[in-house]
Formats: structure tokens, C-alpha cells, sequence
């Protein structure tokens, strides 16, 4: 039984738009609308360790609630993609809001794209950047290497995230109000509908 993790492994690459039902058949028909990095210290499953607000079509951000260890309450927006890769390399922004690398290069990669000009510090970031394994130059930019386990986020072509774990954010209409309802679900808890399913 092939679930939306395994045709992805496959196709290394998905875009939204595709028709999906829920393992064990509590929806028989859904439509992912996006797909949600999560960072990579987030529970992936059914067991969240936040709560989705609800989505509004259209928007490029869902509004997640989480709770720290002092038991306070945050709030967080994290990108909704209308596509996700597994392979190859990508041009990083600084407006990236996900990106599943230490902090440490993180903050100095951060650095380095906000410089204005050229200086000894740049270039020695740049090194950095390269020295870590994680990152190769392309042209006057750098750009991001994705290891085996992770995926990049794209939206409108452009990436908004990078992250080994995902949700998917589906789209039905409810059996009961006739009205359009949203879900979210893990990427193992979803089968691709292909023609003859339906």
C-alpha cells in the first residue's frame, strides 16, 4: 500500500493538487493543498506538539500554536508550499523560514547573504559556508546541497523552506455540512487516489 512518503521517495518531487484519502478510511477524499515544513525537532505523526489554527485557501502561511517547557504559550507562522523535492541543490533567500541546519551556520550563512559588499569577513563566511559541507557554489551565490533525508519547499518556484519532515494540508468537503473543511495529516498517514480508485 503505497502512502504519499513512498510516492514521493519515488517521484522526488509533488506538487499540490493531488487527490488523497486517509489510511483506514476516515476521509475517502481529499485534495492536499500544501505541504508544511516542520522543524526537525517537531513531531511528525499524529501527535503534534502544536495546534493548526485554520487555514484560509490562498495564503502562504498557517499559524501553529505550540507551548515551551514553562508551559507558555507561542504562536508561530510557518510557509504552506505548493511543492516539495528531494534532490539536488537550491537557491536560499534570507527570507527562508525553515531551514534544517546547525545554528551556528545558520546564523553566520544569514550574515553573509545580508552583506552589502565585498569584505575579508564575507569572504571568510563564504569559506565557512563551503568548508561545512553544505553548501557549493554556483555563479556569485551559494546554493543549499539537500542531503538524503531532506526535502526543499518550494512556492511559486522560489524556496521558503527546507526540513526533513513535512505535514500535508488537505482540502474536503464534509460529509455531514456539505462545506469545505481542512485536515492535516502526516505524509504516512495519506494514499495517493489515482483514477480508478475513485
Amino acid at each position: 500500500m503505497n502512502t504519499i512518503s513512498d510516492l514521493l521517495r519515488e517521484s522526488q518531487e509533488m506538487k499540490s493538487g493531488l487527490n488523497v484519502r486517509t489510511m483506514g478510511g476516515l476521509v475517502e477524499d481529499m485534495e492536499i493543498v500544501g505541504f508544511v515544513p516542520l522543524p526537525s525537532d517537531e513531531v511528525l505523526g499524529n501527535d503534534f506538539l502544536h495546534v493548526f489554527d485554520q487555514p484560509v485557501v490562498g495564503v502562504s502561511q498557517i499559524r501553529v500554536t505550540r507551548w515551551n517547557g514553562k508551559g507558555e504559550r507561542l504562536w508561530e507562522y510557518l510557509p504552506v508550499a505548493d511543492c516539495i523535492g528531494t534532490l539536488g541543490e537550491c537557491y536560499i533567500d534570507p527570507f527562508v523560514k525553515i531551514l534544517n541546519i546547525p545554528n551556528d551556520i545558520k546564523k553566520d550563512f544569514f550574515k553573509y547573504l545580508q552583506a552589502v559588499r565585498p569584505s575579508v569577513s564575507v569572504e571568510q563566511l563564504r569559506k565557512k559556508m563551503l568548508d561545512s559541507g553544505l553548501f557549493l557554489e554556483a555563479g556569485s551565490s551559494l546554493h543549499y546541497v539537500l542531503r538524503p533525508n531532506e526535502f526543499a519547499f518550494y512556492r511559486k518556484k522560489r524556496v521558503v523552506g527546507i526540513s526533513d519532515s513535512f505535514v500535508c494540508l488537505c482540502s474536503f468537503i464534509s460529509p455531514k455540512s456539505g462545506k469545505l473543511e481542512y485536515m492535516i495529516k502526516g505524509p504516512d498517514d495519506l494514499m495517493p487516489l489515482f483514477p480508478k480508485d475513485k
